[in-house]
């Protein structure tokens, strides 16, 4: 089953694709294709076993999900702060003795007017000012501050270059904003990332490919020219390289990591994320077989759970576990087999703030009483880890992120006796797994992939397979309601299924009953529809069973009022409905497809039915703001039990940044691009 899912969703894909030249701005993209009753609720074991897997609880807003949220998404990477305390650091090192020649450059996306530190090098600042200009402090002195600015909420390229005549110039987009004579000289420092030096100027929103490089300047970059306004280089459209000379390069991977050539690392404070979210577009759809999918765990006691095997005794013998881990909380319990007081097999991991507040933690394998842990503080919160414990011929390591811990001897037997469980303990309420993504968890009896004679190993790049002798392999990619921009794993409540029994675009569409089912939204952060001041687009092909009483198509409020955007119809009145005033208004009729789209640019926000504006145009300065489970489709966000929608959606689509429609349009005449 798990075979033909894959297969069927690459045909959806496959050939043919015209590419939506804004897909980077996009954070839901809800095709409806699938098979006719699918839902997210079914997980699968690819291995020859098969095994049934039953999700604890059954149904619910707080059982299991999965979705398309993987640490191989198509669509790139960055990270995410939240402009109160969060930073990268990497230790000092004579590579940040940047010399006379340097390039510092990076994509931003502000949401904040606010002073924003790029990165700090031995009081070499790179700056993005309140005002938007580009500013570079040399240890004594403020230079620059003229010229372009960069935008808020959009991604914008930045880069900072000196050359051997000692003249240091700033660019937004490729565009000379300033070029002024620095001969400060710089000494071996520590290099900070998305703040000034730890406690003042932090980044508010996004950063992606921060790259820094001694001794060079990128050939496209070079010029003599001082005419501010001039544009000397198109920015890169492509995740960017270690060039010769680089000596940081990272906000671009599944984890915080420099992919410079002489790597250092990377160590988070206060709560940066990983995030799927980039200024590049994806040059391939999401397939389950590239890309894969994670499981999704709330942390309010939901778990999975298989039945006892012989598959899973491993005895004295050989064995490898490997599993991808996003924490987002302190707890979680990968896979475990126990009962209470013995401990058959378990295999965990521990997330603890220190001092500094980094979230970091250990991961663990316990076999009989003793824990053998991998490296310290090895597992970091908010960030795609790598996790492998491997036993052969009794020795035993844990890796995280292809580091391992100390080699330890244990053969203790594994006899398999106890009922397996990923999320949980023996007792699910009191030790359950707080809240996390995991994917690509895969058991392999008797053989040991890994040599834990080695002190590292390689990270896989893609998705692990079901090898020979492979107990179990959960891939979590068999998501009926999927998001193609790998940003979401949904959660689909009640009867919210697919359907082939009415759709848009062939062959099917998403369907509502109207009786308590729903979609809601577990992205790894809740800004990815937090709008803030900046251009946005919510649209979606709703066709209504009824036009009776209120139904919420669209929902993102927490409570009655506040700044989150929702759609719902009451009676046969669509009402677009913010800040607890419905704003913009318009009629539809049962059984028929429409095409809703709402749309900021600037202050003006605009609604159109099938093309056309529909109301007045919303004089629109709000600062949208979202949370937790939103947005939700299909009912009243405020309590999740009333208002639900009676018929289907399509092609649901959320794009943060950019105003995809400002004047009347033609209807879309076929299904959205999915890259």
């Amino acid at each position: 089953m798990a075979g033909a899912l894959t297969a069927m969703i690459a045909s959806i894909f496959s050939g043919g694709v015209t590419a939506d030249p804004y897909y980077e701005y996009t954070t839901l993209l809800l095709p409806g294709n699938g098979t006719n009753g699918a839902q997210n609720n079914t997980f699968l074991d690819g291995s020859t076993n098969n095994f049934t897997i039953t999700r604890n609880p059954a149904t619910g807003p707080n059982a299991p999900t999965q979705g398309t949220f993987s640490p191989f998404s198509q669509t790139e990477w960055g990270n995410y702060f939240d402009g109160s305390n969060d930073y990268l650091t990497s230790a000092s090192n004579a590579d940040y003795n940047l010399g006379t020649t340097f390039s510092v450059e990076g994509w931003i996306y502000s949401q904040a007017a606010t002073k924003q530190v790029l990165a700090n090098l031995s009081g070499f600042v790179f700056i993005i000012e309140s005002t938007g200009y580009l500013s570079f402090y040399n240890g004594s002195s403020l230079i620059g501050g003229s010229g372009s600015t960069v935008s808020r909420n959009t991604w914008v390229h930045v880069a900072f270059t000196r050359d051997s005549s000692n003249v240091v110039r700033g660019f937004v987009n490729g565009v000379l904003t300033w070029a002024v004579t620095v001969t400060t000289a710089t000494s071996q420092t520590t290099a900070i990332v998305g703040s000034e030096g730890g406690t003042q100027s932090f980044v508010n929103g996004y950063l992606s490919n921060v790259r820094i490089v001694k001794g060079a300047i990128p050939t496209n970059y070079q010029t003599s020219s001082t005419t501010v306004g001039a544009t000397i280089f198109t920015p890169p459209t492509s995740a960017l390289t270690a060039i010769s000379g680089t000596s940081l390069l990272t906000c671009q991977s599944n984890r915080f990591v420099d992919n410079s050539t002489t790597p250092k690392t990377i160590t988070p404070t206060n709560g940066p994320l990983v995030v799927a979210f980039s200024p590049f577009n994806p040059t391939a759809s999401w397939s389950a077989a590239t890309y894969g999918g994670s499981g999704y765990f709330d942390g309010n006691g939901d778990y999975l759970q298989l039945p006892a095997s012989t598959a899973f005794a491993f005895g004295t013998g050989n064995f490898t576990f490997d599993c991808w881990l996003y924490p987002l909380a302190s707890q979680s319990s990968l896979f475990t087999m126990t009962t209470s007081g013995v401990n058959d097999l378990v295999i965990t991991n521990n997330v603890n703030p220190n001092t500094a507040g980094t979230t970091s933690g250990t991961a663990s394998v316990t076999m009989g009483s003793s824990p053998i842990t991998g490296p310290a503080n090895a597992v970091i919160q908010n960030a795609w880890n790598h996790i492998a414990v491997v036993r052969s011929g009794g020795s035993v390591r844990v890796y995280v992120n292809g580091a391992g811990g100390t080699q330890t001897t244990n053969t203790s037997s594994v006899s398999g006796s106890y009922t397996p469980r990923i999320g949980a303990l023996y007792s699910h309420a009191a030790s359950a797994t707080q809240a996390c993504y995991m994917f690509n968890m895969r058991l392999v009896k008797g053989t040991a992939v890994y040599d834990p004679n080695q002190a590292s190993i390689t990270v896989p790049t893609s998705p692990l397979t079901a090898i020979t002798n492979t107990s179990l392999l959960l891939n979590f990619t068999n998501a009926g309601i999927y998001d193609a921009t790998s940003k979401n794993d949904l959660e689909t409540v009640g009867n919210a299924q697919i359907s082939t029994a009415q759709f848009k675009f062939s062959p099917s569409s998403i369907a509502f009953d109207g009786t308590g089912d729903y979609l809601t939204s577990n992205p790894a952060t809740t800004d990815m529809y937090a709008f803030g001041s900046g251009d946005f687009t919510i649209e979606f092909w709703l066709r209504l069973n009824t036009v009776s009483g209120t139904q919420v198509v669209y929902d993102q409020r927490p409570t009655s009022g506040g700044v989150y955007p929702a759609f719902f119809m009451s009676g046969s009145t669509l009402t677009y409905f913010v800040n607890g005033v419905s704003r913009i208004t318009t009629t539809l009729s049962s059984g028929i497809w429409y095409h809703i789209a709402l749309s900021r640019s600037g202050t003006s926000t605009k609604l159109f039915v099938n093309g056309a504006q529909a109301g007045s145009t919303y004089t629109d300065s709000n600062v949208y703001l979202n949370t937790a489970l939103r947005p939700v489709l299909g009912a009243d966000a405020t309590n999740f039990t009333s208002n639900w929608l009676n018929g289907y959606l399509q092609d649901v689509r959320v794009t943060k940044g950019y105003a995809r429609y400002t004047a009347n349009f033609t209807a879309p005449t076929a299904a959205f691009p999915t890259l």
